[in-house]
């Protein structure tokens, strides 16, 4: 009875072979006559063209499908095999070899390379199962059980690689690997390798191995431990940051940068810093990252330093303390649109940055610093939109804040004011009254200027005594009118100004001084006045029938200018000056709006602005055989006239100029010339032209010339994915890719210093660029001269050299206040970010760079 069964189940089996093996012919014999079957190609998509597995479909959780290029084997005891590109799918999981064999019965699939006519194995299997992908010789694995057995695997795991002699997979998808090593880099074929003899690979969480040590290609290091842990997870996660070390003879040995990195969510994380010296000094940070995609992005730093100088039984010891913010923040323009918010905060102590090691060079160099936190809306659909922000400007030098909290405005673009019912009603045209427009804009500010060592919490009621504010409501009337070839532009514009507090000034007979005070209170002034612009163009052509040189082009655009300003003067006269001498105050001068236009004026402005321009022969241009070159970009002269002034009735002229030549060198000059005649021991202007005394057109009150050149030598080439065959020349690039940015500036002052007629220069020199010489190596500069001091200026060379695994930077400051060093050797891959060895050091005179 029993046999008769046997023979039962060998006959369902053969026929389900019969049907099975038919269906694959079939599918074959379509794949290779070409047969419409209406599906891809089985390469393309497994789930249009492949065989579904009959035989123990029961037996698992989905379909298998699979495929072959080649050639589909069905076999006797109840197997497939496939050759060349054999594909097999079954759910998440994708087999790709040159021969796979699957069972139906075990539900076992086995995977290897097949070696060509060389004797060269090609087609090894690819073994990926959700987003992990293994290579390796031999693959063995069950789709019911889904254990696995794995012979020479390569698998990438977070920013490194596992290799392994052979692996075991379990159904949790952990790798247990016998005989590997572990490489921590992003190229699998780098020299880095973590050997160890047993690794346990916890998929998404974390790498453990027993006694292992770091090799250096086939070079053993002593570097090692009995066992090893390494994070393996895309996820954020939580640990030390380990601090970088260093010298200083005037703080001592220090620790930088050591202390803790938190998530908080995927969308933001927390990093919290200490420095400590061993002379007493300490500093901590916290940097708070934030980021929500298309909606706002951002981060917070905020630093707290305690510096010490020397001990307390020394007379030179002193300690500061010092604090500095910086918030950036930046709204996604999709998010609102009509409505925009941003915050760039930089403010603290001005020393913050003097004396601390653990700061940036520009930090250190910046002597102001600038703050601003807006918000905008625009009211679409109208011309109107408001805006409010608060800011705050501070200068390091003389320890001075200037901060607005709030300031706001109100604006009107400009709007056609509503007069066509002034023409007839038959009338199409356009007339001139229709184009006037209104700009109308309303403005409001609080503001405190004051010292740092007055902006104290428990000094508010001073500061609050020291706060100005007030509004602004400007509004401009304009329009345009042509005049054959003249563009005619009136206008006029009124400004009114509220203040909520005036000053006085008066004489106290009995202190016998002069005495100042502030009177609350609203009070408002206001001005206009009316101007009128005309303007033209000229041109000038001259053509050349010889030479490279086809044509040159001179554009002469003239503007003369009439304006009118009534007498608002608001200034008050009277006996209390210093020691109760006559004087004269205005009683808005302590607005931030300032007063209004003292002096009737009526004044004529003449600009006259000419450019430049060649067209030349060109090669390039294969159409008309010329290119247009600019020769002056704008040379502008410029000049006023008061005609109702009593005397000095001409303002000083102005010359300025610039011009871009080879698209990357450009230069820019300005000059102020002065008419006048003027007194010999002061420089003060007398009312007589200095023709007149003189026999000289003009003087030179001051010059500017600045010119600027970025360049940029060879280029970058592909580079080598791998140092494997390191040799030194290979590190040398053929193409050797220089840039630079060189910058030179003159200025000349004219000063009457001790009754001296003095010019006064300043003549700097200033270079930055970078040096890719070699493939791997990158050299960043900053440096300069200053020709009247006779010295460098502040200089800093960085190097960064790429060693596949690791990197090295260096940053030296060879001489100078921040003299100092640091270096860096450290492993590029996140999972072994602190494995580095690091040196920085703050250098004096007795020190030497080593």
């Amino acid at each position: 009875m029993v046999s008769n069964l046997r023979y039962i189940q060998h006959f369902i089996r053969f026929v389900l072979f019969i049907i099975v093996g038919m269906g694959t012919s079939l599918t074959v014999l379509a794949q290779e006559t070409g047969a419409d079957t209406n599906k891809t190609n089985a390469t393309e998509n497994l789930n249009d063209t492949n065989i579904v597995e009959q035989a123990a479909n029961d037996a698992l959780d989905e379909t298998v499908f699979y495929t072959a290029d080649s050639s589909t084997q069905m076999n006797m005891d109840g197997s497939v095999e496939l050759y060349k590109n054999a594909i097999v799918k079954y759910g998440d999981i994708t087999l790709k070899a040159d021969y796979i064999k699957y069972s139906f019965s075990s539900n076992e699939v086995f995977a290897s390379g097949v070696p060509d006519t060389a004797g060269l194995v090609k087609g090894k299997p690819n073994f990926k199962e959700g987003g992990q992908a293994y290579d390796a010789d031999t693959i063995r694995y069950n789709f019911k059980t889904k254990k696995g057995y794995i012979k020479q695997i390569t698998t990438q795991i977070a920013d490194g690689h596992i290799f392994g002699k052979t692996v075991k997979k379990t159904p949790d998808e952990v790798l247990y690997v016998k005989n590997g090593a572990f490489c921590p880099c992003e190229d699998k074929d780098a020299l880095t390798l973590i050997k160890v003899n047993k690794i346990k690979v916890i998929p998404d969480k974390k790498i453990i191995t027993g006694p292992w040590y770091l090799s250096i290609g086939k070079v053993p290091t002593p570097l090692g431990f009995f066992l090893g842990y390494f994070p393996n997870s895309k996820k954020q996660s939580s640990g030390i940051l380990i601090p970088s070390y260093g010298e200083s003879d005037q703080l001592g040995f220090f620790l930088l940068n050591g202390g803790w990195y938190q998530p908080l969510s995927p969308k933001a994380d927390l990093q919290l810093t200490g420095d400590i010296y061993s002379k007493g000094s300490w500093g901590a940070k916290s940097i708070l990252r934030y980021k929500n995609r298309y909606q706002y992005n951002g981060n917070l730093n905020l630093t707290y330093n305690v510096n010490k100088t020397n001990t307390k039984e020394f007379p030179d010891y002193s300690e500061n303390r010092n604090f500095f913010v910086r918030w950036s923040h930046i709204k996604d323009g999709k998010a609102r649109p009509g409505t925009s918010f941003s915050a760039d905060v930089n403010a603290g102590s001005s020393q913050a940055f003097t004396n601390n090691l653990n700061t940036s060079f520009n930090d250190y160099l910046s002597n102001n610093f600038r703050s601003n936190v807006s918000y905008s809306k625009s009211f679409i659909g109208t011309p109107m939109n408001f805006s409010i922000s608060a800011n705050h400007n501070q200068n390091t030098l003389d320890r001075t804040f200037t901060i607005s909290l709030p300031e706001a405005a109100f604006n009107v673009s400009r709007i056609f004011l509503p007069l066509g019912f002034l023409k007839g009603e038959n009338d199409l045209k356009t007339r001139w009254f229709e184009k006037i427009g209104l700009n109308y804009s309303a403005n409001f500010t609080n503001r405190l200027n004051t010292t740092e060592d007055q902006l104290r919490a428990d000094n508010w009621k001073y500061l609050k005594s020291q706060i100005n504010n007030g509004v602004r409501h400007s509004a401009n009337l304009s329009t345009s009118l042509k005049a054959g070839p003249l563009t005619i532009n009136p206008r006029a514009s009124l400004t009114d100004r509220m203040y909520f507090r005036t000053l006085r000034k008066f004489y106290d007979n009995e202190v016998q001084q002069a005495v100042t005070d502030t009177i609350p209170g609203f009070n408002n002034t206001l001005d206009y006045d009316f101007g009128v612009n005309f303007t033209t163009q000229l041109y000038g052509m001259f053509t050349y029938k010889k030479g490279p040189i086809k044509a040159i082009r001179h554009q002469f655009t003239p503007t003369f200018s009439l304006n009118y300003n009534p007498d608002f003067s608001t200034r008050e006269y009277g006996y209390f000056g210093e020691g109760g001498t006559f004087s004269s105050y205005s009683p808005y001068q302590i607005g931030p709006y300032g007063t209004p236009r003292e002096g009737e004026s009526g004044s004529f402005t003449i600009n006259l602005q000419n450019n430049l321009e060649a067209k030349v022969k060109s090669k390039k241009d294969t159409i008309s055989g010329t290119k247009k070159i600019k020769l002056i970009e704008g040379f502008n002269i410029s000049a006023s006239h008061n005609m109702l002034a009593d005397s000095l009735k001409w303002t000083d002229i102005a010359i300025n100029g610039r011009t871009t030549l080879f698209k990357n060198l450009s230069f820019n000059y300005r000059s102020v010339y002065d008419a006048y005649n003027y007194d010999d021991s002061t420089g003060v202007k007398l009312n007589e032209s200095l023709y007149s005394a003189r026999g000289k057109l003009a003087r030179m009150k001051s010059t500017t010339f600045a010119t600027t050149w970025g360049f940029k030598i060879g280029g970058k080439e592909p580079e080598n994915e791998s140092l494997k065959d390191f040799k030194p020349l290979k590190y040398v690039s053929k193409n050797v890719a220089f840039s630079a940015n060189l910058s030179y500036n003159v200025s000349l002052n004219r000063r009457f210093i001790s009754g001296v007629d003095t010019v006064v220069t300043v003549q700097s020199f200033s270079a930055s660029g970078s040096l890719d010489f070699f493939k791997k190596v990158k050299i960043g500069y900053l440096t300069g001269y200053d020709f009247v001091q006779k010295q460098l200026t502040p200089t800093t060379f960085n190097i960064y050299v790429d060693l596949n695994c690791w990197e090295f930077t260096a940053n030296v400051v060879p001489f100078g206040e921040r003299k100092s060093y640091y270096i860096s050797l450290n492993m590029k891959s996140a999972i072994l970010k602190d494995v580095k060895l690091e040196r920085r050091r703050n250098l004096t005179q007795n020190n030497l760079l080593y």
